[in-house]
């Protein structure tokens, strides 16, 4: 049968490890409440913003990390969960050398000035490389392939959609934890974005 609904079944044993889903949910609290504070202090008292771009940064902030958070136990296994992280730090690192080295086209212009079609491109190709390589010669594992396809392209959406979030409110980082890294969710981004998607997309390969 194409369409097996026994491979629901994973969902439900989710759904019923209610002890699990708790801490998850606590912890995802937590880690908000923490992060949270440390960039409304930055972003009200530093950068001196608006109580509306407050409320913005707010809700910004908590539809852009619970659901990430959450999302992470919808993955089949650790290693679809390590190589997304990896894969979106690979391709983030090549696209900027590469961005440097031969960037000339503007991505998104408006948005991010730095960002370059080039820098898309190429950084997508030698990530790729790169992990063909690891999966022919370290892990043999060809049912992650799909997960380093898409990453790049989600990182990149990641990327664009927080910089146009900032350029809303007129912050330049989310943050200063990393000196001359931008803020938390400048290092975040493009993971976060991504996880849920992929989850999505895990699912339907699970189902089908």
């Amino acid at each position: 049968m194409f369409f097996n609904y026994k491979k629901f079944s994973f969902l439900k044993t989710f759904f019923i490890n209610i002890p699990s889903f708790k801490y998850l949910i606590l912890l995802s609290i937590i880690i908000i409440f923490i992060i949270l504070i440390l960039e409304i202090i930055y972003i009200v008292f530093y950068n001196k913003q608006s109580i509306t771009n407050y409320f913005k940064f707010l809700a910004f902030f908590i539809f852009w990390i619970i659901i990430p958070i959450i999302s992470i136990q919808f993955l089949n296994t650790f290693n679809h969960l390590l190589i997304s992280i990896v894969s979106i730090w690979v391709f983030d690192t090549m696209a900027y050398i590469m961005g440097v080295l031969a960037g000339k086209r503007p991505l998104a212009k408006d948005i991010s000035p730095k960002k370059s079609i080039e820098g898309l491109l190429y950084g997508a190709f030698l990530t790729y490389i790169i992990f063909v390589i690891y999966f022919s010669f370290i892990e043999k594992r060809t049912d992650l392939y799909w997960i380093v396809a898409i990453s790049p392209f989600l990182a990149t959406i990641g990327d664009l959609l927080e910089s146009k979030f900032k350029r809303e409110i007129g912050v330049k980082d989310t943050g200063n934890i990393l000196p001359g890294h931008g803020g938390m969710l400048d290092r975040l981004d493009s993971i976060i974005f991504a996880i849920p998607f992929i989850v999505i997309l895990n699912i339907i390969v699970i189902i089908f």
